[in-house]
Formats: structure tokens, sequence, C-alpha cells
């Protein structure tokens, strides 16, 4: 094909024009493959990935799961550009079921979505069963693919990653059995599973949180659906478990994840006015110590059609950077005769939290989709 003969960019040599492309955030990439022929040939080659996998440039990326239709819908959110994009179809991925229960984590500067199980659109059945499947994306080729699977399948898991490994804890194998207290770790070099000694008290719908090279095991549930008010914690070093104090907890239950955030540690709660919550992440190694207190709360929506703001639930929670993205929800909107509607939000809000404990908050381009339930979402850095 003749364009492939012409320059990438006139007055460069190409070597130096492709790293230049390397370098555009992937939320511009859809505009620049319609540029030219010869770009969006670039844009795909096994060669430009290589280049920016060379140079590191794998981007900022936020990624949320929606339910959209009979499917599940991955989208990714650019900072840098301010712009949303849909993400290729996971492998496995069902018709009329959508994946829950799942974890999602980033390392080795690839993103991977970690067991969790289908639940069917087209029956009310609630059995489940879980799986071990481990997915990875890579954000130089913009690809998924399969990584090696754990050893045990597990949903609702704890997890975490401490020391360049991924750390998975408890959750629940099928609804036909009991809670796990299982445990074992990733090694993205090696792309394998091991296990590591197992959880004291078996536990699901746990926090999993890496805090100076310990990972934590918070809240949860017993096979009795009994909460679970003691905190696990793992020293990898060691290879040991013992308990920690259960000052964690600041409501029954907490909404995960915990982030850490400078010196806080960060949760929020869309059970009791949407407030967030930070304590001081001093801890010792048998017990933790200060209080939660709140510092501000999630502001309400406006939705089209309604001239009073509503509090939003249901929303997702991500970190990357320094900044704290609140994705998606619901909220009522309230009709005449003491009717109201479910509306589903495509709002996006992100806020740091400063020196002095403040909360500022900014806004974010609305998702690239409507009227979708966010399922769960997860960051990649740069």
């Amino acid at each position: 094909m003749e364009f492939l003969c012409e320059d990438i960019i006139p007055g460069l040599p190409d070597d130096l024009a492709l790293r230049c492309l390397a370098k555009i955030p992937h939320g511009y990439h859809g505009i620049l493959e319609t540029v030219c022929k010869k770009w969006r040939h670039i844009l795909r080659s096994s060669e430009y990935s290589l280049v920016k996998s060379e140079e590191g440039y794998c981007g900022n990326w936020l990624f949320v799961s929606t339910e959209n239709g009979f499917c599940s819908q991955w989208i990714a959110y650019d900072p840098d550009a301010n712009k949303w994009h849909p993400m290729p179809e996971l492998p496995g991925e069902v018709f009329g079921a959508i994946r829950h229960g799942f974890s999602c984590v980033s390392i080795s500067k690839r993103f991977l979505v970690i067991g969790g199980y289908f639940q069917s659109l087209l029956s009310i059945a609630s059995k489940f069963s879980a799986m071990n499947d481990v997915i990875k994306f890579d954000p130089f080729k913009k690809q998924w693919s399969r990584a090696a699977s754990m050893r045990t399948a597990r949903s609702n898991f704890a997890c975490a990653v401490i020391g360049g490994n991924v750390y998975v804890v408890g959750g629940c194998s099928s609804s036909e059995t009991g809670c796990l207290a299982l445990a074992e770790v990733y090694d993205p070099l090696e792309d394998r599973w091991e296990d590591i000694p197992p959880m004291p008290t078996p536990r699901w719908k746990c926090i999993g949180l890496s805090l100076k090279g310990l990972l934590y095991v918070i809240d949860g549930e017993d096979e009795n659906h009994l909460p679970q008010c003691e905190v696990e914690i793992y020293d990898p070093v060691k290879k040991t478990w013992h308990h920690g104090h259960d000052s964690w907890l600041h409501s029954r239950p907490m909404i995960p994840p915990l982030f850490v955030l400078g010196d806080c540690i960060l949760n929020l709660n869309d059970r009791h006015l949407n407030y967030i919550m930070i304590r001081e992440a001093e801890v010792s190694k048998d017990a933790t110590n200060g209080s939660w207190r709140v510092v501000g709360c999630v502001p309400k929506v406006l939705v089209h059609g309604h001239d009073r703001e509503l509090v939003p639930f249901k929303f997702r929670v991500a970190k990357l950077g320094q900044e704290m993205y609140v994705v998606g929800g619901h909220a009522l909107k309230y009709l005449q005769l003491m009717r109201f509607q479910i509306v589903k939000l495509n709002t996006v809000r992100a806020f740091t939290i400063g020196v002095d404990k403040r909360v500022e908050w900014k806004e974010v381009a609305p998702m690239c989709l409507s009227q979708v339930s966010v399922i769960n979402c997860g960051a990649l850095e740069e």
C-alpha cells in the first residue's frame, strides 16, 4: 500500500515520529486514527505497542465495568484527555450474564480482573459457582488475555497488592458451600499462583488493604452471614497471621474497597449520607490505632427533567494517583403521587484531600455510556 511509504510525520525520522505518537494519551487515539490511513495503521501495529512498552508509556487508565443491556461492557477513562472510550470484550464473557464478585488490581503495568461469578439476567436463580479465571489487560497493545488461573475458585474475596505480588484471601466458591479461609499469592513475573497459610477466620465479602508491607483483611461475613469484627493481618515475610483490633470498623458494613491516600486511610459509605471517612494510617503490628472521622460527603446530583438535587447511591470508587473518582450510581427521582423512579447515573466526580484534610471536588467528563449500572472499577497508573 502506497501510504506505508509516506513519512509518519513529514520532516521527522520515522523512529522519532513513532516515539512522539507513543507519548499521546490513549484518550486521543480514536481522533488520531481519523487523521490518515498511515496513522491508523501505525496506531494498530505491533511496532507502535513495542515502542510504548520500551518507553513505559502505558498511560493513566480508569477502568469501569458496567451492566449494559444483556452483557457486560468495559469502558476506560483517560484523565489526561478527559475522555472515555469503549474497551474490547473480555475473553470468556457470556451474553445474558454479568460477572459479579470479582476483584481488579494493577500490577507490573497490567490490569487484572480476578475471579467472580456469572449471574444470569435470564433467570432469577440465586445459585452461582465462582471462577478461578484471571484476565489481564495490556495497555500497550490495548488487548485482554488470560493469565494463570487461581488455585481456588472464589468470589467476593479480599485482594491487595504487596511487594509486587497479588494476594487473594477468603471469599466463597459457590452458593452451596461455606466461605473460605484459603489464601494464595500471584507472581506476575512468573505468571504463577502459590498457596500461603490460610486465614484464621473464614469469611467472604471482606476487604483487603495493603499497608506498610502487611495485608489487612477487614470486615466480611461468616457462612451464617454473621459479621466478622476481627481484623486479620498477614505478614508476607514471616508468612504468619495475627489478629488486629476491631476499631477499623466505622460502620456495619463498610463499603469496599479501602484506600491509602497520603497519610490517611479512606473509605466512603453510601448508606449514611455519603460520608467520606478517613483515619490516620499509623498502625502497629499488634493493633490498629486512631479513629475514623468525617471530612466531607459526596455531593448530590442533578438529573435531566428534575429540579431538585438527588442523593446518589450504589456508586463505585477508584483511586488514580492522588485523586479519588466517584463513578456512576443510582438516584431516586421522585414523581407525583408518592411515586419514584430509579435513575442510573453516568456522572463522574473526582476529589482530592489536602494537607488540611479538606475535600476538593472537580467535575469529570461523564461516562460514554448512559443508563448503565456500574459493577466495579479500578485504575492503572503510569
